[in-house]
């Protein structure tokens, strides 16, 4: 769905009662070493998590 960053997944949170991202989690773990995977994924749920709660 090219959802991805913060700002997408806002505009997209402003419209829908859900988002779902996995393809830049896979990209993360497809590229990465598993511990730098892990720290880059668990830093992009926080950037999104925050976008997404600035609409409630």
């Amino acid at each position: 769905f090219g959802i991805s960053d913060a700002a997408s997944a806002k505009a997209m949170g402003s419209v829908a009662d859900a988002v779902i991202v996995g393809s830049a989690f896979v990209k993360s773990f497809a590229t990465l070493a598993a511990d730098e995977a892990v720290e880059q994924t668990v830093n992009k749920v926080k950037e999104l998590r925050a976008a997404l709660d600035e609409l409630v």
